[in-house]
């Protein structure tokens, strides 16, 4: 796998995983699904020994997933797949969230190649049970990731594309529900290069949240914009992504005023506090590769972007906003393997925003 793609994945799966937390119907705890109820129109029996050590088996991986204990769960998660296969038919929704589950550990521990056969069994029944299930678009996105992760980009945008139509079949095109699809699409396509592709779907994204926006909930509108002016930089679109800049400014002004203190119950859970220049915050501050078409033109200089960065301190996005056009990609990748010391108010770990400033010389 190229060493680019640990950052990508890392994005992806963060808006991946919270697609997958609000959109599936089981019990959901840090990611994965169990249930414990029956579906509706799924018969009610009591169950056998085996299959309430199952459900016990799945109760304690849940709980190791949380506790990120993901090896002690790993053969726990195995053992109840195991137990739900041989009593259950193949497409029963027990045996699916088991075949998810499993799927789950395995991803929490990068072990990508082994998380692609559960997810496969999976999808493969939704299909055969029920082709327009909300869920089956949802586990289309973690198929993604894993398809992306195997170096499989193919597959990984087939898998986000047909996320997306099931979708759009079942809630509408404008839809609000269809919103992380097309943020997954947009992003997806951005990573790899098609810059003109991901430009379409921050198009769609935006009119989507234009239309769920009211007063009290620009902050996912703002970001879509925000998201779409990076890249409109990279497409040297200045005098559009100035544009971009000035709507968000006047959003901003709209925007209620919120007690920011950590703890309050009027903060805004998704602003970020002004860091400044973070280089000198970081706990590990990756170096950009050199871009070979860049070092052959003798292109170098300084590379100024933009981060926000999580309570935990992952780089949660990354966006070049000054510097040479070839340079900047490679800057934006560095800037997501970087590490930084969590930033705390009050003693409360917030997220924060600054920028990196990465300097390429000429013959390096």
């Amino acid at each position: 796998m190229n060493s680019q793609i640990h950052p990508i994945l890392r994005t992806l799966a963060l808006i991946s995983t919270l697609a997958v937390q609000f959109s599936f119907y089981p019990e959901l705890v840090a990611g994965m699904h169990f249930r414990s109820l029956p579906q509706q129109g799924e018969s009610v029996t009591p169950m056998s020994k085996e299959l309430e050590e199952a459900s016990e088996l799945i109760r304690k991986v849940v709980k190791l997933y949380g506790e990120r204990k993901y090896e002690e769960g790993l053969p726990l998660a195995k053992r109840a797949l195991q137990i739900r296969e041989k009593a259950m038919s193949p497409n029963h929704q027990l045996v699916i969230n088991a075949q998810v589950n499993l799927a789950e550990v395995y991803i929490a521990l990068r072990k990508f190649m082994d998380a692609e056969s559960p997810l496969d069994r999976a999808v493969k029944s939704y299909r055969t049970g029920n082709p327009t299930d909300v869920r089956l678009a949802d586990l289309l996105q973690r198929k993604a990731l894993v398809e992306y992760a195997l170096g499989d980009s193919e597959s990984a945008q087939s898998a986000y594309e047909e996320s997306l139509r099931i979708k759009e079949k079942v809630f509408g095109v404008d839809s609000a529900r269809t919103d992380n699809s097309l943020l997954m699409l947009a992003e997806f396509h951005q990573f790899a290069g098609h810059d003109a592709k991901a430009a379409t779907y921050f198009l769609r994204l935006i009119s989507v949240r234009e239309k769920a926006s009211g007063p009290n909930q620009n902050d996912e509108l703002v970001d879509a914009i925000s998201r779409y002016a990076c890249l409109l930089g990279k497409l040297k679109k200045q005098e559009e992504a100035d544009r971009m800049h000035a709507r968000i400014a006047s959003l901003r002004l709209k925007a209620p005023v919120v007690d920011s203190r950590p703890g309050s119950s009027s903060t805004d859970k998704e602003a970020f506090l002004g860091g400044g220049v973070l280089n000198g915050k970081a706990l590990t501050l990756a170096k950009p590769d050199y871009p070979e078409e860049a070092r052959i033109s003798r292109i170098y200089g300084t590379v100024v972007v933009q981060v926000w960065i999580d309570e935990t301190g992952n780089v949660r996005r990354a966006c070049a906003i000054a510097g040479p056009f070839k340079l900047r990609r490679a800057a934006e990748v560095a800037a997501y393997q970087s590490k930084f010391s969590p930033t705390k108010l009050s003693g409360m770990p917030v997220k924060v925003t600054g920028v990196i400033t990465y300097n390429f010389v000429s013959g390096n």
